[in-house]
């Protein structure tokens, strides 16, 4: 996008990026290289820790992916959001919305 519209983006921000294995129709050669060639070390660590990653720490994602309205539940009842979601009305008590 910020390469497409320099003109109208400054910055642009991505969170989680996720960079899939190349498609084996549509770069076979690349497809076959991640599979079958051989890695230096370095990718080798990072392809763990993706793997580790992927199955160890994407819970939250997860939840969020097949239940979204889990966490709304659990957010409106929660003592913080109740009070966070209540201005504050006197001036020498700080507002939540301010720390």
């Amino acid at each position: 996008m910020a390469l497409n519209h320099t003109e109208e983006v400054q910055a642009i921000h991505i969170n989680m990026f996720l960079a899939l294995p190349p498609d084996t129709f549509k770069a076979s050669d690349k497809s076959f290289q991640y599979n079958y060639g051989r890695h230096s070390d370095e990718e080798e660590k990072n392809l763990e820790r993706t793997k580790w990653f992927t199955t160890m720490e994407r819970g939250y994602q997860r939840i969020q992916e097949t239940k979204p309205a889990t966490l709304g539940y659990a957010l409106h009842d929660s003592q913080t959001h109740q009070i966070q979601s209540k201005p504050c009305l006197s001036p020498t008590i700080p507002s939540l919305s301010i720390i």
